[in-house]
């Protein structure tokens, strides 16, 4: 009888789970506004709902027009005080693209050559002491790319053990290159320090104020800077940062940044030539972002001219830095966004492609863009 009651019981539901199916499905968003709160709650959901995450904010433009903007989490996680979309992130390693951006304009205008060697010029910008002739194999390019015979420089990085990007230059050019130019794909923060001490070299003038003069003003952006290891703007989200540390002075040009998503999305859109608006660098240089090194790093992508490039078309940056994720992403349907996060949710960075793909699905927003 037990048994009996079970299976009717069980019956019971299946007939009913028939009958409401039709009914029980969620129905599609009625409005842009419907859709995109969806979307919002979503994605809050995933990256903090584990509460691993404090903060996060997300930027979405379609064919260069910013639709969306949403900030969620504390800008410090010990007070109420809630994170706005004008709140700055750091953005660590998509710094890259502004450095990239800057050399690349350079190369258009001829002060520059992608092929160009800077290896001994930047050897005595910085002090340093050459002991390895190879250093003449140092090109644009190849610092672009991380093809330039550099390691990977953590101890130099992240080991407290010089103040800033230039002592890091000199000590990095005064020792044995890790192999040939040319040889090998080794991602290496450093060869982005030492674009920006080039930069300084070329243009006689500091770097954020060569990156602010040339690529963020004619944007209309007025809100980034180079971060520190240490301290918080009032309108800066806060970061957990391990004691003894110094990286941010030592990144710089490579990793330093501070912005909101939306500055993101406003300098990505404006590499696409087909985009309205500024463009900083002409169609054939932004396209030449997305040239491969010719290396096969990763089964989804290559990295190019600062830009990873993935196979599907899509392109842009991630920015991974303790408590640090940061993405911005151009893709092949006219849609742009970025997301900065503060915590360790996602665990890795890349994972963000993924979550935002998933809730720009579910959401229904697609079809109000």
């Amino acid at each position: 009888m037990g048994i009996r009651r079970t299976f009717l019981g069980f019956a019971a539901a299946t007939l009913l789970f028939t009958q409401c199916a039709p009914k029980c499905t969620p129905a599609p968003p009625a409005s842009a506004t419907e859709a995109w709160a969806g979307f919002d709650r979503d994605l809050s959901n995933r990256i903090l709902g584990s509460g691993q995450s404090t903060a996060m904010s997300v930027t979405v433009s379609k064919d260069g027009q910013v639709v969306h903007q949403a900030a969620f989490g504390r800008r410090l996680p010990w007070a109420a005080e809630p994170t706005e979309i004008t709140d700055r992130y750091r953005i660590a390693s998509i710094s890259k693209v502004l450095t990239s951006i800057v050399v690349l304009q350079l190369v258009d205008q001829g002060r520059l050559q992608l092929d160009q060697s800077v290896g001994w010029t930047l050897a005595g910008y910085v002090g340093a002491a050459p002991t390895d002739p190879r250093i003449a194999g140092i090109t644009v390019r190849r610092l672009l790319s991380h093809t330039a015979g550099l390691g990977v420089g953590d101890t130099l990085t992240f080991g407290a053990v010089v103040p800033s990007c230039p002592a890091a230059a000199q000590r990095l050019l005064s020792a044995p290159l890790s192999y040939d130019p040319g040889g090998a794909y080794v991602y290496a923060n450093l060869g982005f320090c030492l674009l920006g001490l080039l930069i300084q070299q070329v243009t006689g003038r500091p770097y954020p104020d060569v990156v602010q003069d040339q690529v963020l003003s004619p944007l209309g952006i007025g809100d980034m800077a180079i971060g520190s290891t240490y301290g918080t703007a009032p309108n800066d989200v806060w970061h957990w940062t391990r004691a003894n540390a110094d990286y941010m002075e030592v990144l710089w040009s490579a990793g330093a940044w501070l912005a909101t998503p939306t500055d993101l999305v406003r300098i990505l859109d404006s590499l696409d030539p087909s985009r309205p608006g500024f463009h900083p660098l002409s169609p054939a240089m932004a396209a030449s972002t997305c040239q491969s090194s010719g290396f096969a790093d990763n089964p989804n992508a290559s990295y190019g001219l600062g830009m990873i490039c993935w196979y599907g078309g899509e392109w842009g940056h991630t920015g991974t830095l303790e408590s640090a994720h940061a993405i911005v992403v151009h893709r092949t349907d006219g849609v742009t966004w970025s997301i900065l996060v503060s915590g360790s949710n996602p665990h890795e960075t890349g994972d963000l492609i993924n979550t935002f793909a998933g809730v720009f699905t579910t959401s229904g927003v697609q079809r109000f863009l």
